[in-house]
């Protein structure tokens, strides 16, 4: 058992100890928290498309120096906040600590960010936003491809969802011209 799932398991099985008929309930309140983090965390990084477009832009920052002043202000914050236990475990297995250092770091944080900055600048709010929804589907086919995760019929459904809210928030309204009540057409 790897330090993650005992830390779970430990926190599970505190969790039976002091509410062990209440497990039910216990598991119903959590899911009411993960809808309100899941709503605040939204409306934090729609608002930072507008702020980022609206305020930064205007200032012509490089996008690669947005992504350090970022990252540099990220990495203060969470040398306060941060739990570090156990975070030894990350550099003794050499897989783990390349993935997180590579995946993460690198591409997933320093690269992301670069690009929404770039993707802000050139497209825009909406457009930069509308991006934002495509990660869940790329997720869902690294998934199956690399973890033999199973693709069921609701995550061919929300599939097509996103991507149909992402073409319809993307399509450029065709212009109509203007009718004049007065003048029929024969």
């Amino acid at each position: 058992m790897s330090y993650y799932e005992k830390k779970y398991s430990d926190r599970k099985q505190g969790i039976e100890k002091v509410y062990p008929s209440g497990h039910f309930i216990l598991s119903e309140v959590s899911k009411c928290f993960g809808v309100i983090y899941v709503t605040v965390g939204s409306l934090i990084v729609g608002s930072s498309f507008v702020y980022a477009k609206k305020f930064l832009s205007p200032l012509k920052i490089h996008f690669a120096a947005l992504t350090s002043y970022q990252l540099g202000f990220a990495l203060v914050l969470l040398l306060f906040i941060t739990d570090y236990e156990g975070i030894e475990n990350i550099a003794s297995d050499t897989h783990v600590f390349l993935g997180t250092l590579i995946g993460l770091g690198l591409l997933g944080t320093g690269l992301a960010y670069i690009l929404y900055y770039f993707i802000i600048e050139k497209l825009g709010a909406v457009t930069a936003s509308s991006a934002t929804y495509v990660p869940p589907v790329i997720a869902l086919l690294i998934g199956y491809l690399f973890v033999d995760e199973e693709i069921g019929l609701l995550d061919c459904l929300a599939t097509l969802f996103i991507f149909a809210g992402v073409f319809l928030i993307n399509k450029k309204k065709k212009e109509h011209p203007i009718k004049n009540p007065n003048i029929k057409i024969d």
